[in-house]
């Protein structure tokens, strides 16, 4: 589930209009000189929603109003920013354009499949813990802060510029117990 395969690159966050994230990506790809970039992308994430009976899975922005770019010339891309037509910035640290801290890189890339996308994940709850079976939040349990299981999704904390930010990722849980079969009854071992 790689995103990139230069995951030693760094990644940057630019900040855009919301709504127009992947038309803004669209128009930086035309005019940046491919030499100065790895990969220009919106983080997508799935969505499941019920519809007359039928599911319909849609995408929408992962970060509102962001949008990515895996790159070891910063000052290039910065330089040809001014050439897209809408509002863009670098996020900064104070002065500085700062990049994601390779942990922050690394979960993404675990997340995201080769598009870009966190497609959805499954899982269980057995008494009052949650063990995600299938998906990219496999072994993320840990960050899950509540499960909405009629909306199929999970407010999750995900570590942005040193911040943590909860983000929804779609999570359909697929059953409930209240207690762990293996160990209800007292079972001898």
């Amino acid at each position: 589930m790689s995103v990139d395969v230069a995951s030693t690159m760094p990644w940057y966050v630019i900040q855009t209009v919301t709504g127009q994230e992947l038309s803004i990506c669209q128009r930086l790809k035309a005019v940046l000189d491919p030499d100065s970039y790895v990969r220009c992308f919106v983080p997508m994430v799935e969505k499941v929603e019920r519809r007359q009976g039928q599911s319909d899975v849609l995408r929408s922005p992962l970060y509102p109003g962001y949008l990515m770019v895996i790159t070891d010339q910063v000052d290039r891309i910065r330089r040809t920013l001014w050439k897209v037509s809408s509002f863009k910035r670098l996020l900064r640290n104070g002065r500085e354009i700062k990049a994601l801290e390779a942990d922050e890189c690394q979960l993404l890339n675990h997340l995201l499949n080769e598009d870009a996308i966190i497609e959805l994940s499954m899982g269980l709850i057995v008494g009052d813990r949650i063990t995600v079976t299938d998906g990219p939040m496999l072994a993320q349990e840990g960050r899950i802060r509540k499960v909405n299981r009629h909306k199929r999704y999970a407010l999750v904390d995900l570590p942005m510029m040193g911040q943590v930010i909860q983000v929804r990722l779609p999570l359909e849980i697929v059953s409930r117990t209240k207690t762990d079969p293996l160990t209800a009854g007292n079972l001898a071992i």
